[in-house]
């Protein structure tokens, strides 16, 4: 059980979806991981699809996290590192 948002980039039009409170009973809490060679999320530091070694976490802003704001415009885009991106809390999920 958790959370999802939706990240979404204004110019290169990438959307990802990213997911709070995965793995929140084990030590090691699983992290949003951008493969840039698949174009998504994954939860490991190592991308089942293509095993690339990732380090680039897309983060969730505490803003939105803490029920603050409803959507965040803030975050720097993955793909085409600019500012103008939006981030939305989609619901929780089971």
């Amino acid at each position: 059980m958790g959370k999802r948002y939706c990240f979404f980039c204004r110019d290169c039009e990438l959307r990802l979806t990213l997911f709070d409170d995965v793995g929140k009973n084990s030590q090691n809490r699983i992290a949003n991981y951008y493969c840039p060679t698949c174009e998504k999320i994954v939860y490991h530091d190592t991308c089942l699809t293509c095993n690339t070694k990732l380090s680039l976490i897309v983060d969730i802003p505490e803003s939105i996290l803490q029920g603050v704001e409803e959507r965040a415009q803030n975050g720097e885009c993955p793909r085409c590192k600019n500012d103008r991106t939006i981030v939305v809390f989609l619901g929780e999920w089971e």
